[in-house]
C-alpha cells in the first residue's frame, strides 16, 4: 500500500511500501482510476439496493405482500484529488481536472456500456455513471473532494 507524505503546499510524495502486510484493494474501477493517472484517491464507496414490493393491509388484520423484484440501485464513489505530486513539474493539471476528465469519458451519455467496479476480492458491480460532484475542501493545500454517482441495474434471478 502506498504511503502519502506531505510535501510543499498542494503536493505529495508517494512511496511504495512493500513492508505493509495484509493490504487489500478495497475498490478498483475499470476503466482504471488510479493515483498515477488521476492524482486522486478513493476514500469511500456507498452502495444502495432496494426491493420493489407492496404491502396490502386488510380489515381482518391480514397483511399481503406482493413482490415485484428489485428497484434500480445507486452507488457513490467519493475521494480526494490533489494538485500534483513532487515529480510533476512539467504537468500543471490538477487531480480534480483528471477525475472530471475520467467522468466525462465514462459517463452514461459517453460510454456504450457500464463501468466495472471491483470491491474486495470477489464482488464486481456494473455501474452506469450518472453524476459528478466536486468541491474545494482546503484552499491552502488545493485539495478537492469529489463524488461519482452511478446507477446499478438489478440482477436477474
Amino acid at each position: 500500500m502506498p504511503q502519502f507524505i506531505e510535501g510543499p503546499i498542494g503536493r505529495t510524495v508517494v512511496i511504495a511500501d512493500p513492508s505493509v502486510q495484509g493490504s487489500v484493494n478495497l475498490a478498483s474501477l475499470d476503466p482504471s482510476f488510479t493515483w498515477e493517472d488521476q492524482r486522486s484517491i478513493i476514500t469511500r464507496v456507498t452502495v444502495s439496493h432496494q426491493g420493489n414490493f407492496q404491502f396490502l393491509h386488510t380489515l381482518g388484520n391480514d397483511v399481503y405482500i406482493y413482490v415485484f423484484g428489485d428497484r434500480i440501485g445507486a452507488i457513490t464513489i467519493s475521494g480526494l484529488s490533489l494538485a500534483a505530486d513532487c515529480d510533476a513539474v512539467d504537468d500543471p493539471s490538477h487531480g480534480f481536472e483528471r477525475a472530471l476528465d475520467w467522468y466525462a469519458a465514462n459517463r452514461l451519455a459517453s460510454k456504450q456500456g457500464p463501468v466495472r467496479i471491483a470491491i474486495g476480492a470477489r464482488t464486481v458491480i456494473e455501474v452506469f455513471c450518472s453524476g459528478f460532484t466536486g468541491d474545494l475542501v482546503d484552499p491552502a493545500s488545493r485539495i478537492f473532494q469529489f463524488g461519482i454517482s452511478g446507477t446499478l441495474l438489478p440482477k436477474k434471478n
